[in-house]
């Protein structure tokens, strides 16, 4: 049987540096819990449930298929957890060793965008290298710290941090250490907000290496595997392909696998950032997806797995000579194959697209 196009509802994942009754506005319980993310996809962890038939999930009707992209509504409150996703490659090496295999959730090499519904703040790619060995060397970081990052091994000196020579400083110190070293105040305000969340983790230190990144609402960051990240706080939407394969390097209370996540550091790759004042139409060169947001009205002519989420207002979907209506946290599912989607909205909209 072919597919056919389906409406989705999300599916709630409760997660401690979620906002409080944080996805309601999409349907989620007010139920005074943490509610981090909502998922739109066909992920084992989480499939979403076809509005119309609760019971039923996207992959009890699309058979064999599955997306090859995941969209979630993230609302975070604090900082996630420090993290990089590994390559494809990566992931078949990790496969041969059983202790690394067990930190896979799949086989996907995951990458992902984050589209900003709200002001984002974001760590999402390396601090310059001179900026980063300034800042550490006022913290107090230990010389072997220091010479690492004087080589440009970003990978040892993170190694050093959460190995033999770990830096563990109070909210304090730190924003002594950001003044001291004549850091930006949104980019001090991003590191402190990132002590006081997490005290003397040594992965503060580690969060010290990376780039604050601030999103307006209608701004993007893209960022491939392999490339070590932290988002903040804020309201967005993520992009990404269907995977959940994380590897943590810090500020939390999962597992963190320092060797593997280490493994997956590659310098050679960086983030993208996009500015809503310059597109609506969010696309990077090589990467598996499109996002686009939709204020008015779009024809998504992809060829590949589409996914049409409404924010906000009552949103119109027309393809394969069926309409579909969609209130907000209602979600339009469309296989590959199928004709070109007609969609309008009174209120605010956000698109996924496989690339070709």
């Amino acid at each position: 049987m072919t597919p056919m196009p389906q409406v989705l509802r999300g599916s709630v994942r409760n997660y401690d540096w979620g906002v409080i009754n944080g996805l309601t506005p999409w349907g989620a319980k007010t139920d005074g819990r943490p509610q981090a993310e909502m998922w739109f996809g066909c992920h084992p962890a989480a499939p979403s449930p076809l509005r119309d038939e609760p019971d039923r999930n996207l992959g009890d009707v699309w058979g064999d298929y599955r997306p090859p992209l995941l969209v979630k509504i993230l609302a975070a409150a604090g900082p996630l957890s420090l993290q990089v996703h590994p390559t494809t490659e990566q992931i078949g090496r990790m496969r041969t060793d059983a202790s690394s295999s067990r930190l896979l959730a799949d086989d996907v090499e995951k990458t992902e965008m984050l589209l900003a519904d709200q002001p984002f703040t974001t760590l999402s790619d390396w601090r310059p290298i001179e900026i980063a060995h300034r800042l550490l060397a006022e913290a107090g970081a230990a010389a072997g710290v220091l010479e690492a990052l004087q080589r440009d091994d970003r990978a040892d000196a993170v190694g050093r941090l959460l190995g033999s020579q770990p830096l563990s400083l109070t909210e304090a110190q730190w924003s002594a250490a950001a003044r001291a070293a004549h850091l930006p105040d949104s980019e001090a305000a991003a590191l402190v907000e990132v002590a006081r969340a997490f005290g003397t983790d040594p992965g503060v230190a580690v969060a010290a290496l990376l780039q604050p990144q601030q999103l307006a609402a209608g701004d993007a960051v893209y960022v491939p595997a392999g490339v070590p990240h932290a988002y903040v706080h804020g309201l967005g939407i993520e992009v990404m392909r269907n995977s959940d394969n994380v590897l943590r390097l810090g500020l939390t209370s999962k597992e963190i696998s320092v060797p593997d996540a280490l493994a997956a550091l590659d310098p050679r790759l960086h983030s993208t950032l996009l500015r809503g004042s310059e597109t609506t139409d969010y696309r990077v060169a090589g990467a598996p997806f499109r996002a686009i947001a939709v204020t008015e009205s779009a024809k998504l002519s992809d060829p590949g797995y589409r996914l049409v989420l409404q924010l906000a207002g009552v949103g119109h979907a027309e393809v394969q000579g069926e309409s579909f209506d969609l209130g907000a946290g209602d979600a339009l599912a469309v296989p590959p194959g199928n004709d070109t989607i007609t969609f309008t909205t009174t209120g605010q909209a956000a698109a996924a697209a496989e690339s070709s």
